[in-house]
């Protein structure tokens, strides 16, 4: 089913059953390209927050800690969220951070042509990732249905600074590689997805020298 609908992305069938490559047009409406367009838009909304972070922005909105319920009257009292600057490429490039994401290929591609510094990491150590310069992590879908990455992720939590959620909606493609077909179709919620953002604190009795 899955190559199906990949196959689907490059080529239509006709009436007559005859197969054509479609045109650039029909391929920018495309699932694929749809999924790629909803990665690219979060990755730089991405970039940006750990970048204003990195210059010494407030960024985090108040969170409720996990497991706990939130009453109407907290939500009303919840402070507006922080206005980030957008940047260029070329002023992003001069920001001075590094990004680092957990099992997101695709994510980590737009973070390079977003101008950021950014790679992959299969680990959560806060004493192995921090550097001389701001140092982040970004978590996703892949990280979270990783073997044993949440018992790697209660242990290092207390080490990073949660800076916010942010959600994209993948294309047909990648929910398809995530979740068996009869699963989508009976959880419409699981079409949105989120990356979850995290700067990493200084942890004690470790130099910030460089990774």
């Amino acid at each position: 089913m899955l190559a199906a609908v990949v196959a689907l992305s490059f080529y239509e069938v006709d009436e007559n059953g005859t197969i054509w490559p479609l045109s650039s047009e029909q391929l920018l409406r495309t699932q694929l390209y749809r999924d790629r367009r909803s990665v690219e838009s979060v990755a730089a909304t991405i970039a940006d927050v750990c970048l204003a972070s990195a210059g010494g922005m407030e960024v985090n909105p108040p969170r409720t800690p996990r497991g706990q319920l939130i009453s109407p009257e907290q939500l009303q009292q919840t402070g507006p969220s922080v206005s980030i600057p957008r940047l260029t490429v070329e002023q992003r490039e001069q920001v001075p951070a590094v990004l680092y994401a957990f099992g997101e290929p695709a994510l980590l591609l737009h973070l390079h042509r977003e101008g950021v510094v950014a790679g992959p990491v299969s680990h959560v150590s806060a004493r192995s990732l921090q550097s001389r310069v701001p140092t982040f992590l970004i978590l996703g879908p892949n990280a979270w249905r990783t073997p044993g990455f949440w018992d790697q992720w209660m242990l290092e939590e207390v080490n990073y600074e949660w800076l916010g959620d942010f959600e994209y909606n993948p294309g047909v493609v990648t929910m398809m590689d995530l979740y068996a077909e009869h699963f989508l179709s009976e959880h419409d919620d699981v079409w949105t997805q989120r990356f979850e953002v995290y700067r990493v604190r200084a942890v004690a009795g470790q130099a910030t020298s460089g990774n």
